[in-house]
């Protein structure tokens, strides 16, 4: 497990997701939330699923297995249609690092102790820092709508599409915003050349026990069988061999060789391939030879995209009918939905076809020639043209 560097967000997501929230109906004055998974459609758009797999070296997010990415769909670390948060005035505190785990499988590892929350995240959904691909047992296995914060945490509000990170406390690692190294390690446990997940804090101990990664035996197979192959590496043994024989002097350039090829990008399980090397050369023992031990991975996010483009042409409308003019496009060719927004535009605030059709984004002559001309003419007309100043309003 490392951290994950995102990169910025691909402009056709941010595009995609400025459509998709303005589609969201008003509620209460703002935006209706979708409900079933049928609602979140479009976050895999261009080429989203190629640049999150390059990111994460085309491995799962958190426990690194290789990912067949066109098999595996993108996921949400904040969970898109409800959240699944613990319910903390049944549970209780959580014990001390000793007792965690066991209290986990008691409490948690089923569902009565879980609540369910609708108002969160579907407004994430189509938001870049909020993907990842992830393996079918961290995602489905294990993780699933779970996404508990601290007791007493803030939540976001999705009433005012609150963006990322937030006042939350999360109690699972996001691997784009924290150095998963920094809580998580491995380290030799009981099982004959076992290598296991260690939390060094809170934070590190709720991923593990979300993830279930203390408990897949597949995991631990491949984990054994990448440390041996650190710990049988001929090149590393005769560093540590130098080490004892106190000529450390020689092996300073061989430790750098060896480091860039045992750390090398796209080897698999770098979390683990970090922990082997600083168990059995530990940073004391490094910092007195002048040992560096590069750490894998990094975490970084491109900077914030705004939510919508800026348009000034439309910001004198209410904020309902921005949205729909939002949610229209530049492209929709639905003549009643066009027709019926162009009353009500024309409604609030009379409009010049030219300025009509900057708010809309097409051509003045195709607005002439197929809406306002028909929404003019006969007994039944629904607007009137100002032949003076050009206006168009609502007919009274």
């Amino acid at each position: 497990m490392i951290g994950v560097d995102r990169g910025d967000e691909p402009e056709a997501l941010a595009e995609e997701r400025a459509w998709r929230l303005a589609c969201a109906e008003p509620h209460e004055g703002f935006r209706r939330r979708p409900r079933a998974p049928g609602d979140f459609k479009g976050y895999d758009v261009g080429d989203v699923r190629e640049l999150l797999a390059k990111r994460q070296r085309y491995r799962c997010a958190y426990c690194e297995l290789p990912l067949d990415v066109e098999g595996y769909p993108i996921e949400h670390i904040r969970p898109k249609t409800h959240a699944d948060d613990v319910r903390w005035a049944v549970v209780g505190q959580p014990p001390g690092a000793a007792e965690f785990f066991a209290w986990f499988d008691d409490w948690l590892s089923g569902g009565e102790h879980w609540e369910k929350d609708t108002e969160r995240y579907w407004w994430l959904a189509w938001t870049w820092e909020n993907l990842v691909l992830l393996c079918p047992s961290c995602n489905t296995g294990y993780k699933r709508n779970r996404f508990p914060l601290e007791s007493g945490s803030a939540r976001l509000d999705g009433a005012s599409l609150e963006q990322l990170p937030g006042p939350e406390r999360p109690l699972l690692l996001d691997p784009s915003r924290i150095d998963l190294l920094d809580h998580i390690r491995f380290a030799p446990d009981l099982a004959p050349d076992g290598w296991g997940p260690v939390g060094l804090t809170d934070l590190g101990r709720w991923t593990i026990a979300l993830l279930g990664l203390n408990k897949r035996q597949g995991l631990r197979d491949k984990w054994r069988c990448h440390a041996r192959d650190i710990e049988e590496d001929g090149e590393f043994k005769a560093i540590q061999a130098a080490i004892r024989a106190g000529t450390a002097q020689l092996i300073v350039t061989a430790w750098d060789a060896t480091m860039r090829r045992l750390l090398a990008p796209d080897k698999d399980f770098l979390g683990l391939r970090f922990s082997v090397v600083d168990h059995h050369v530990p940073e004391r023992s490094r910092a007195e030879l002048g040992l560096f031990l590069p750490r894998p991975g990094g975490i970084s996010q491109g900077p914030p995209r705004p939510l919508w483009t800026p348009r000034p042409e439309i910001t004198g409308l209410p904020l309902p009918l921005q949205y729909r003019v939002r949610a229209l496009g530049a492209k929709a060719s639905e003549a009643a939905a066009v027709k019926e927004l162009i009353v009500e535009i024309c409604e609030h605030t009379p409009m010049t076809a030219e300025t009509l059709a900057a708010v809309l984004q097409r051509e003045p002559s195709t607005l002439r020639q197929s809406y306002l001309a028909k929404l003019c003419e006969g007994p039944t007309a629904r607007l009137e043209l100002d032949a003076r100043s050009g206006v168009y309003r609502r007919r009274s």
